[in-house]
């Protein structure tokens, strides 16, 4: 093992590559040496790697600094790259510098509150405009002493807390006072503890004059059972307002799990009798706890009226894009129905005290042209009724804040790019009246049957059947317009593509395709991922020597498991997979199903095999390449050589594990590492894709590819017969070179057992074309091979040939080429450029063994 750690240190530390996977870059620069630890940081991104400015502007989203100082003094960015890159940090380190002065300033008041003195950090005594210029590691330092600081105060709390409870306890059972032990328990929940004290020490008599008051005076006016009360008589009572509860709504109260509502009526208790510092800002985080904001990033500015705040999200794509400020927060306005926002402010989302209308987009209103939402829709309509169970943060966020994003008035209305949960029975009504639609209980069916209960395509159905024209949108929808819309191909169109923007993630691509092939017409039929993995693997392997392949393709797809969940839960999200008991799941049989039906059985074999080796590729398709014309197929040769190349790897450190003479397991291991070299050399080639295709002789390319399989597997005798003369043909010779050599990798796999496997490549012309034809002594290819069925190194070798350099490609089986090997016989013809110089600036010299393309 120390063997192995001290090659791979040494082989990653002198590596330039690194720059091109940024996990492996944090590892290495961190002086992590546990060979487990890079490995896992690198293998996973081989396949895709990403470009040292791609790498950059990762390192300065995770706040990876120290990392980042490391790429830049490596000097791989260009310099307009390494200016992008100085902006980039200059903003990320402004925003790590507000982060931590509010971070600090809420952790000093914690803690005051436990006795416990913070260092001196300049968060807490310098000014907000005070230019605090720090180096990298510092930076992590500074992130690293928050952490500690957080934990050391955390520690105290709860022995404060522990401290507090036993002398409650103790004072409790003197006393059946339910106003104080309300008193106390809300106290010591909201961090007062000095106040929790006083109160413990005076008992039910005593009274105090600091801290939330609002807590023991409420009490004497309570005047509703706990158990009965419904949200909208809390609020209105809250609020003095008084009035009987809003007629739409049941009687309702928030589970007793539901912690953030119930943490929000809590607040709301205590600034009943008014507004102080310590009210303001408990209750704008106790907002953001409920709606699933970043509790950690809040701020609150007071004006008249009202307060202004910034609804902050872990994940910026969760919002909807109603305004360019998103990404530093969703501006709100909080205030009274009858307090518009102040002018300049601009906020997007206007959160009324008091009773109202629960969503209401204010078009009518040119004072504030934002949508509408009040207190009690947020904390009743979004926990509609217990036996849906409480959603979490995080679904409050997206199902409110996107549903309100879209009933936004002209000219910000927008759709809705992401898919979320998929609602359930019980939330129809309330959603439609949020959005302030009327629908009786058969629409109601009707439009969760067409949609699947996808808020997507329920937004689009709905934008079909409601005028929208930017004012509220309070309308009645019936069964009969219902039906006159849902046969538009226009819209099911739509709807169609919502649902295909989840299927470009390769994993969940592969899933439903693979489900929808083996059990779409089997109504009800349930099926686990150990069944689909176990089907997808049969799709890799091909229906050609199933048996020897199929443990290898069960192997490939151990690499995705990681990402199935995340899969999982984007098509049960978007009701493409509908989940049952015990880990199982089954398809829909309702609209969604519908929007497929175009798919004939045929097609939807070749969308299954298609989607499951995307998804093994795991390779991104670069704009570049597409702009070249290229497209997807390019992308796809390049994953499956790097595939065939991963596999070489594995077999060598495999047969070096395996072997007891130690000569021969150290021969392996420095084949293993030429290889990896090599390999490295192949995934940083992407841009040789992408440069425009030369006129050549094809000799020295064919003698390269040969000489490089001979290196690389050593399994096949294999022969080059070549033309008398040069033969100059128009390619890109780092694509070309890669399609010979899956071709030859094909041949060795469908041979007789070395050292019995032979092939040959034979090149001529044939008028004006050049003949390049490649024959083994196996068995031949089966008719599905032979069109590409799943043969996929041949099928990807055509759409290169044919479809990028004009020539063509035949898979035979017949013995018919020249030198009469008897077995497959693959006919590559491609057009020649007579009386032509070949391009010599950078014109390939015959590789030798071991050499990689050439870039």
């Amino acid at each position: 093992m120390t063997d192995q750690s001290d090659v791979l240190d040494a082989v990653l530390g002198e590596w330039s590559g690194r720059w091109l996977y940024p996990e492996l870059t944090v590892a290495v620069e961190s002086g992590e040496r546990r060979p487990e630890v890079l490995v896992a940081a690198l293998v996973p991104g081989l396949a895709r790697p990403a470009a040292p400015i791609r790498t950059a502007k990762w390192l300065i989203e995770n706040e990876e600094f120290d990392a980042l100082d490391a790429l830049l003094s490596a000097s791989v960015l260009s310099a307009a790259e390494t200016a992008e890159v100085g902006e980039l940090q200059t903003q990320a380190t402004a925003r790590l510098e507000a982060r931590l002065r509010r971070e600090w300033t809420a952790l000093a008041d914690r803690a005051r509150r436990v006795g416990v003195e913070l260092p001196d950090v300049p968060w807490l005594v310098g000014t907000d405009d005070q230019d605090i210029d720090l180096s990298a590691r510092q930076w992590d330092l500074e992130l690293r002493r928050l952490e500690e600081e957080l934990g050391r105060v955390a520690k105290a709390e709860r022995k404060r807390v522990q401290e507090l409870e036993r002398l409650f306890e103790a004072r409790q059972a003197e006393t059946d006072s339910d106003e104080w032990t309300q008193a106390v328990t809300d106290c010591i929940g909201s961090g007062h503890f000095d106040v929790a004290g006083r109160l413990i020490e005076m008992g039910p008599g005593g009274t105090t004059t600091d801290g939330p008051l609002a807590i023991p005076r409420l009490r004497p006016g309570w005047t509703f059972p706990d158990t009965e009360v419904t949200a909208a008589e809390l609020l209105s009572w809250c609020l003095r307002e008084r009035p009987p509860a809003t007629p739409a709504y049941t009687p309702w109260l928030p589970r007793e799990d539901d912690e953030a509502a119930l943490d929000l009526i809590r607040v709301m208790r205590r600034i009943v009798d008014g507004v102080d510092h310590h009210s303001v800002l408990d209750f704008v985080l106790a907002l953001h706890r409920l709606i699933g904001g970043d509790s950690s990033r809040y701020t609150a500015e007071a004006h008249d009226g009202g307060m202004l705040t910034r609804i902050r999200f872990d994940r910026d794509d969760d919002l909807p894009p109603v305004t360019p400020a998103v990404p530093e927060g969703l501006p709100t306005w909080i205030a009274p129905a009858g307090c518009p926002p102040p002018g300049g402010t601009d906020p997007a989302l206007w959160i009324t005290l008091g009773p109202g209308t629960p969503v209401r987009a204010a078009a009518d209103d040119p004072a504030a042209p934002c949508a509408r939402v009040d207190l009690l829709a947020l904390i009743s309509l979004l926990t509609p009724v217990t036996e849906g169970g409480v959603p979490p943060a995080r679904r409050r966020s997206v199902n409110l804040l996107r549903l309100i994003g879209s009933r936004l008035p002209v000219p910000r209305a927008i759709a809705v790019p992401i898919p979320f949960r998929v609602m359930a029975e019980h939330e129809m009504p309330w959603l439609l009246d949020l959005l302030g639609i009327s629908a009786d209980a058969v629409a109601q069916d009707l439009l969760r049957y067409e949609t699947g209960g996808n808020p997507q395509l329920l937004t689009e159905l709905l934008a079909q059947l409601v005028p929208g024209d930017g004012r509220p949108r309070a309308h009645v929808v019936e069964v009969a317009a219902i039906d006159a819309v849902r046969r538009d191909e226009a819209l099911s169109q739509r709807m169609r593509r919502h649902l295909e923007s989840v299927l470009t993630d390769h994993t969940a691509a592969a899933l439903f395709r693979t489900a929808a092939l083996y059990y779409w017409e089997r109504r009800g039929d349930e099926f686990d991922i150990d069944q689909l993995k176990e089907d997808m693997a049969v799709l890799i392997a091909g229906p050609t020597r199933l048996p020897q392949r199929l443990p290898e393709a069960r192997e490939s797809l151990r690499a995705q498991e990681g990402n199935i969940p995340a899969a999982l839960d984007l098509l049960v999200g978007a009701g493409l997979f509908l989940p049952g008991f015990a880990g199982r799941y089954a398809l829909p049989f309702n609209g969604i199903r519908d929007l497929f039906r175009a798919e004939n059985p045929a097609r939807s074999r070749d969308l299954a095999i298609s989607s499951v080796h995307r998804m093994n590729d795991h390779v991104l398709t670069d704009p570049r390449l597409t702009a070249l014309g290229y497209g997807d197929q390019m992308v796809s040769l390049i994953s499956h050589h790097v595939a065939n190349e991963l596999r070489r790897i594995g077999d060598l450190l495999d047969a070096a594990t395996a072997a007891s003479d130690p000569h021969a397991a150290t021969e392996l291991t420095a084949r293993a590492r030429q290889h990896v070299r090599n390999f490295v050399s192949l995934s940083k080639r992407y841009a040789d894709c992408m440069t425009e295709p030369r006129i050549q002789p094809v000799e020295p390319l064919l003698r390269g590819a040969r000489n490089r399989h001979d290196a690389t597997w050593g399994d096949l005798h294999l022969d080059l017969r070549e033309a008398g003369g040069p033969l100059p043909v128009r390619v890109n010779d780092y694509v070309f070179t890669m399609v010979i050599e899956d071709l030859l990798r094909n041949a060795a796999a469908n041979t007789a057992t070395p050292p019995d496997g032979r092939a040959t490549i034979t090149v001529r012309s044939a008028g004006d074309s050049c003949l390049i034809s490649i024959e083994d002594n196996g068995p031949g290819f089966t008719a599905p091979v032979a069109t590409g069925g799943s043969g996929k190194g041949n099928a990807l070798a055509r759409q290169v040939i044919e479809g990028i350099y004009d020539g063509d490609m035949d898979v035979l089986s017949d013995g018919s080429g020249p030198a009469g090997l008897r077995g497959a016989h693959i006919q590559i013809s491609l057009p020649l450029f007579p009386g032509t110089t070949p391009a010599t600036a950078g014109a390939p010299a015959d590789p030798g063994p071991g050499t990689p393309p050439p870039s």
